[in-house]
């Protein structure tokens, strides 16, 4: 198992992927208030073409409202993290 200082890997990619899942909800939904959901997803695309933005976004919503009593677990991995 890949280890970074006292920490897993594979923690350190949860942590990882929690924050960009969190960082997709809160431009989702500030795109939507605005009204700028569609150059948001468009911009996405080109500058990431090749995957389909608004199914991505909805299905790291999705992780967000569903994994959400799990952050706890990712808030004390980036404590330990941080106290070096």
């Amino acid at each position: 198992m890949a280890v970074l200082g006292d920490v897993p890997f594979h923690e350190l990619e949860a942590v990882g992927l929690t924050r960009l899942e969190a960082l997709m909800l809160e431009c989702s939904l500030a795109a939507g208030e605005y009204g700028a959901a569609d150059r948001l997803y468009d911009s996405l695309a080109e500058t990431y073409p090749g995957m389909d933005w608004r199914t991505m976004a909805t299905y790291m919503i999705g992780r967000v409202l569903e994994h959400g009593p799990v952050q706890e677990h990712v808030r004390t991995v980036l404590a330990v993290f941080t106290q070096r």
